[in-house]
């Protein structure tokens, strides 16, 4: 479930489409991650139309932060995000016990994929590599002060069948820690 050692994330918000495209297309940002970076994947998601989604503040010096993360590819971009978010909200009060900060729904479809290459792309040792493309994938983007609380709340949104009503594959689950001493900005 966690996240493999020496691996990194980065979480970027974009206003403009076109201008990330820019970016990751631009030889010297290639070449610089190409330097940095073993291998990567530089992917495009667009928050989920009509999906629950809070936000509420940490507690102050909270020392730690988790990320967990659930991607699959689903049937139907409408129904993945019903059936999400009615399992997000009939859970919230047991997940804000247990630390739950802030949940985001993402979809990413193939036309995206297709009409911006270099934003949604999978590199390997300086070469572009074959990027499996679903119909459509959602990402849930989770925040959490603890692993204790993410990992009670994961294993039971799991261990329900409801999502496997509307995924058209598995899911990859993976959870993140803050590096000591990162600075958001």
């Amino acid at each position: 479930m966690a996240a493999s050692p020496g691996e990194l994330l980065f979480i970027d918000q974009w206003a403009d489409a076109g201008g990330m495209e820019t970016f990751f297309s631009n030889p010297f940002a290639q070449g610089a991650g190409d330097q940095l970076y073993a291998s990567r994947e530089e992917a495009e998601w667009i928050p989920a139309r009509d999906a629950f989604t809070f936000h509420v503040p940490a507690i102050v010096d909270t020392s730690a932060r988790f990320v967990g993360m659930m991607r699959a590819p689903v049937r139907a971009t409408s129904d993945a995000v019903k059936v999400i978010s009615e399992r997000i909200w009939a859970n919230l009060r047991a997940s804000r016990r247990l630390g739950h900060l802030s949940h985001q729904l993402f979809l990413r479809e193939a036309f995206v994929v297709e009409a911006r290459p270099a934003s949604n792309a999978r590199r390997s040792g300086g070469e572009d590599t074959a990027f499996p493309v679903e119909s459509v994938e959602v990402l849930a983007l989770d925040f959490w002060p603890t692993l204790e609380g993410l990992t009670e709340h994961y294993s039971a949104l799991l261990s329900t069948n409801k999502l496997d009503e509307v995924l058209a594959g598995s899911i990859t689950v993976s959870v993140w820690e803050q590096a000591r001493g990162f600075v958001e900005w």
